[in-house]
């Protein structure tokens, strides 16, 4: 977060000539989670294109302040005042595609004060809908709304999807997190923004270290598709991978997580002031997520530091196209097939060597900052003037 805040201050030194950018987005630009992460990955490659000033709209239970170049609004005082379309309570009605006047009106009030030559938003929609009257605006859609909504009258669900396509269709360019993402939308510019972890480049290489049969699990419980997916692990694949490999141990790190602790062979910690080690000491990385949004930033850290990764399929079909099953890590679906695949990896040096050499090496062409910085630029060039342009 230090260096982090060295980028803030450099915001309010425009050139004069170089375009203005307003990024909106739910969360801090902040290493560390999937969504900071991903805000982070954005806000490092506008950087690089333009001056941006960052508006923040919070969820009703978080209270920030703001730093420099940064807006902060509050729109709810409690949770219990969340909307339908807010955070958890979102159920995807049609106003739920509609501009917040609350955040129209403070987006109109600060493109009156810094004139923004266009507007970049994370998904939510009331947040960023409104822009679009104002200047190019782009979209960042890493959660689809039809993979949570459903209905018993199918023509809802079709009505929905109209009125979401249409609320897009105002956009200049749409981003999703993964290939599969693509057939879900309709629009005449989508691309693919793969998610990545910024920790890799500031930690430097990870030597691979571990001799002990440790395989590591990062991601906070708090979160139900990780409570759920590592909770499954832990009754139904650990036992067998222990009884073939009797030395095997997990290891949990993330918010929340002590609460797995117990079970023998798992050690778990809500918090480690430094991620290299946990790294350096596992073998193998598992990310047994069934269900979610997104992609796992998670996998595309432990490809970016070189280790050997078991995923579900719905875990790895985030990075389609973009990680191979097989050649740069092992994806399995059931509980049996996942313990062999994490066996495999233990007791076998070349293999594991192999996969996580692989993984490392596609990450770096692929899932680094140099990547999301490109895909940026192509879109977002052609509608403004930009650094290097």
């Amino acid at each position: 977060m230090q260096n982090l805040s060295h980028d803030y201050l450099r915001l309010s030194s425009s050139s004069g000539h170089i375009s203005r950018i307003l990024f909106i987005s739910n969360c801090r630009p902040a290493p560390g989670y999937g969504g900071g992460e991903r805000t982070l990955s954005i806000y490092k490659a506008l950087l690089k294109l333009a001056d941006v000033d960052v508006l923040i709209v919070p969820a009703p239970n978080v209270r920030i302040s703001p730093r420099e170049g940064e807006r902060i609004i509050h729109l709810l005082a409690a949770p219990q005042h969340a909307t339908r379309w807010y955070w958890r309570k979102r159920a995807y009605f049609f106003k739920d595609f509609r501009p917040d006047n609350r955040v129209v009106s403070a987006v109109q009030t600060l493109h009156h004060q810094h004139k923004y030559s266009a507007f970049f938003g994370r998904y939510h929609l009331p947040f960023i809908g409104g822009c679009t009257q104002l200047g190019p605006s782009f979209i960042d859609v890493d959660d689809v709304p039809s993979d949570v909504w459903s209905s018993v009258i199918p023509l809802f669900d079709r009505m929905r999807q109209l009125v979401f396509y249409r609320a897009l269709s105002r956009f200049k360019t749409v981003f999703v997190t993964k290939r599969v993402d693509i057939g879900k939308i309709k629009h005449r510019d989508i691309r693919v923004l793969p998610c990545i972890s910024t920790r890799p480049d500031e930690t430097g290489p990870i030597l691979n270290q571990g001799m002990s049969q440790r395989m590591l699990f990062l991601g906070g419980t708090a979160l139900p598709p990780n409570r759920e997916g590592i909770d499954r692990f832990i009754k139904k694949s650990l036992p067998r991978i222990r009884e073939h490999v009797p030395d095997a141990a997990l290891r949990v790190v993330g918010a929340e997580c002590k609460s797995v602790a117990g079970p023998a062979g798992v050690s778990a910690d809500n918090f480690v002031p430094d991620l290299a080690p946990e790294y350096m000491q596992a073998r193998v990385v598992v990310c047994p997520i069934r269900r979610g949004a997104g992609a796992n930033v998670k996998l595309a850290e432990a490809a970016a530091y070189g280790k050997a990764i078991v995923a579900t399929p719905f875990a790895a079909r985030g990075f389609e196209g973009i990680l191979e099953p097989g050649r740069d890590l092992l994806v399995a679906e059931s509980d049996d097939d996942f313990a062999d695949r994490c066996i495999e990896l233990l007791r076998d040096d070349s293999l594991r060597q192999r996969i996580a050499s692989n993984a490392k090496h596609i990450a770096s062409r692929a899932l680094n900052q140099s990547t999301i910085d490109q895909i940026i630029r192509d879109a977002v060039s052609p509608w403004l003037r930009v650094r290097g342009s």
